[in-house]
């Protein structure tokens, strides 16, 4: 008869151990918390995508005691490209979280997906939101907030003719629509009106045409660099007018390819932009002057840029509502994720670098005048105007 050696104490406890080291790591690998976060890193889109990339940076490792896991993907600058990221994630790696993307377009895309998935998706560009996205909740505040800025300006100015030049997607859709709705309620008339593609390197047909009306002032539904293009292009037909632009075009890049043309050109923007000349008594001015230090400390001075800080926003929400929602449910679940949702319609003045969050069941747009401030241009610098 043969007799199988008994393991000793010793081995056991051993084997114990081992065994409580292995499903406490496990453990602690299922309760991390994941978000996928989506951005335009390449493609027309990029010069709004890299500094919303380099914002991820100043993200806590951890929130609520659990260890915060990023999944950082491209989508090109392509909304097919966002869906399919954002289906993935939310399906295989079973995120609890969607971030983005840079682009509108993008964000349209994913916020279908977070509603088929059930998955949170903190946007990175204003979306008109419905009872199909009811999982989605904007950071940055709605195009009818921003353009109102713009309006009430040139209301005090007397404007009588207003022509437009815009991207030929769903961004210069909005800023048009939004021109639209002021013109038929203030009389103001709409000239003319001209598109062009996000990667087109030349508007000068557009804006010939755009000039041949006569149009007291421009307005520019564009963003960053293409924004810039257009101002550049303009001002060298020598037109003379007042030109305005979307909070998208409030960047470095803008006034790198503007340059002097740039001078005088008026756009309404987060606080981050102009942060050291608004007054102490703004609920913003603590928490951005401290982002953009941090920031322009890592990645150089006047990197700034409105985009970095709605991704920067996107951790203080989540830091905010997610130590509630651990309360109700663990990481990975359903539960979790109807927990986070819940969670983040309860937030009330959270003031963050580029608004004052205040989000309900009802209202998942959680801004208000005090995420918006008017600037120009003034010796190559974007400055707070004067009475904004």
């Amino acid at each position: 008869m043969t007799f199988r050696n008994r393991p000793s104490r010793q081995m056991m406890i051993a084997a114990a151990l081992a065994w409580l080291v292995l499903s406490s790591a496990s453990q602690a690998q299922t309760q991390e918390i994941s978000v996928g976060v989506i951005l335009s890193t390449t493609g027309p889109g990029s010069a709004v995508g890299i500094p919303t990339r380099n914002a991820l940076e100043l993200w806590p490792s951890e929130i609520g005691g659990r260890k915060l896991k990023l999944i950082v993907e491209d989508d090109r600058s392509d909304p097919a490209a966002a869906t399919s990221i954002a289906r993935r994630m939310a399906v295989d790696d079973k995120v609890d979280v969607l971030v983005g993307t840079s682009l509108v377009p993008g964000c349209v895309a994913i916020a279908a997906v977070a509603q088929e998935t059930e998955t949170v998706q903190l946007t990175l560009g204003p979306i008109v939101l419905s009872e199909k996205t009811t999982w989605s909740f904007n950071l940055p505040p709605l195009t009818s907030r921003m353009s109102s800025a713009l309006f009430e300006d040139m209301t005090r100015n007397k404007v009588k003719t207003v022509g437009y030049i815009g991207f030929s997607d769903v961004w210069g859709d909005n800023w048009f629509s939004e021109l639209k709705n002021y013109a038929a309620k203030s009389g103001v008339q709409i000239v003319a009106e001209e598109r062009f593609g996000r990667g087109d390197t030349s508007v000068a047909g557009q804006a010939l045409h755009i000039l041949s009306a006569k149009p007291d002032v421009i307005l520019v539904g564009a963003t960053s660099s293409a924004a810039g293009l257009v101002q550049k292009t303009l001002v060298d037909l020598r037109y003379s007018g007042k030109i305005y632009h979307t909070h998208g075009a409030t960047t470095k890049d803008f006034l790198r390819i503007a340059g002097s043309a740039g001078e005088g050109a008026i756009a309404p923007t987060g606080p981050t932009t102009v942060v050291e000349d608004l007054p102490d008594s703004h609920p913003s001015k603590a928490v951005a002057m401290k982002f953009v230090k941090a920031y322009e400390d890592k990645f150089g001075a006047g990197t700034r840029t409105p985009f970095a800080g709605h991704v920067f926003d996107a951790s203080l929400v989540l830091e905010n509502a997610i130590p509630a929602a651990l309360a109700k449910a663990q990481p990975g679940t359903k539960e979790f994720h109807a927990a986070l949702k819940q969670a983040i319609e309860m937030i009330k003045d959270l003031a963050a670098t580029q608004a004052v969050f205040s989000y309900s069941p009802a209202d998942h747009n959680g801004t208000d005048d005090r995420a918006r401030v008017l600037v120009t241009v003034k010796n190559g610098s974007w400055k707070l105007m004067s009475g904004s």
